[in-house]
C-alpha cells in the first residue's frame, strides 16, 4: 500500500507563485496598460518558477522512489 504524500511546503510555494506571477499580467492588464517589457518580465519569472518546482518534485518522487526499491 502506498501512502502519497505531500510535496513540501517550499515546493508548493514554489508552484503557486509561479501560476500567480502568470496570471496577474493578464488581469492587471485589463485595467491599467503595463509596457511590455515588464509584462514579459513577470511572466518569465512566473514560467521560471513553475519549471523549478516541477523539476524538483519530479527529483524528489524518483529519490523517494528509488529509496523505497532498495529499502
Amino acid at each position: 500500500m502506498k501512502i502519497s504524500v505531500l510535496p513540501p511546503l517550499r515546493l508548493r510555494i514554489l508552484v503557486t507563485l509561479g501560476l500567480l506571477l502568470i496570471a496577474i499580467p493578464f488581469l492587471i492588464n485589463n485595467y491599467i496598460k503595463i509596457p511590455d517589457f515588464f509584462r514579459g518580465l513577470i511572466l518569465g519569472l512566473g514560467i521560471g518558477l513553475e519549471i523549478v518546482g516541477v523539476m524538483l518534485l519530479k527529483r524528489m518522487k524518483m529519490s523517494d522512489d528509488s529509496f523505497q526499491k532498495t529499502g
